[in-house]
């Protein structure tokens, strides 16, 4: 079984915050939180960007399946 996308991306970003020595940010709600926000931020921009002709509810799929599934 393969991982959902959001727990890879989860896995990655611990892994970088191990090589910047700084997984005190765990310890930290308000940081985790403010990096999960403009995270999502930049993908859900980049999606709309690449996808400027589809139809808003097209755009609304696209957004689910890449920041849900």
């Amino acid at each position: 079984m393969t991982k959902m996308n959001w727990e890879q991306s989860y896995e990655d970003w611990e892994e970088l915050l191990k090589r910047a020595d700084a997984l005190d940010l765990l310890q930290d709600p308000k940081a985790v939180w403010d990096e999960a926000w403009r995270q999502v931020a930049m993908i859900a921009t980049s999606i709309v960007q690449h996808n400027q002709d589809a139809k808003p509810i097209d755009i609304a799929v696209l957004l689910e399946r890449k920041l849900l599934r």
